[in-house]
């Protein structure tokens, strides 16, 4: 992670960057705390914004930079994270081409356009062209990571 890929608000809240260790440009390791307490680890590079049960355990690296943190978050995390797995494991076995076939574009297109309240894939289209920067959680096939890039061709897909 570069420093200044973080904007002075991230969620509504201004974070501040704490930094533990670096590679050159980059924040290998290090925390973004906001003022009322609530932190967010950078962990190999990547900031990590999960709450609740989908946080991952982080009592190590809490431990290790002194910071506070309730370790039974962690285990609930772990716990739904394994159903995840088993969920998702199954379907890609299942579904090798999925978002690469034609009649799977063509659904994923219909869903992405109603999960987002919009009315048709031209609306779908200058959603993520307006967009600066987008993170892609879970791209699979990276069909849709793709299809960002491609509307908004000068923003930063992740």
């Amino acid at each position: 992670m570069r420093p200044a890929a973080i904007e002075d608000e991230v969620m509504g809240a201004k974070l501040d960057l704490e930094v533990f260790e670096e590679k050159g440009e980059h924040v290998v390791s290090g925390v973004l705390r906001g003022a009322d307490g609530t932190w967010f680890p950078v962990l190999d590079g990547v900031p990590c914004f999960l709450t609740g049960t989908l946080r991952p355990d982080l009592t190590e690296f809490a431990a290790r930079h002194g910071l506070a943190y309730d370790a039974s978050e962690g285990s609930a995390a772990q716990a739904e994270q394994k159903l995840t797995n088993q969920t998702f494991s199954d379907k890609w076995r299942r579904f090798k081409q999925y978002g690469l076939e034609p009649d799977h574009q063509d659904f994923l297109f219909e869903w992405y356009t109603k999960k987002l309240g919009l009315a048709s894939r031209d609306e779908l289209v200058a959603f993520y062209r307006a967009k600066r920067r987008t993170l892609e959680v879970g791209p699979g096939s990276g069909f849709n990571s793709a299809f960002m890039a491609k509307c908004a061709p000068a923003a930063n897909v992740f």
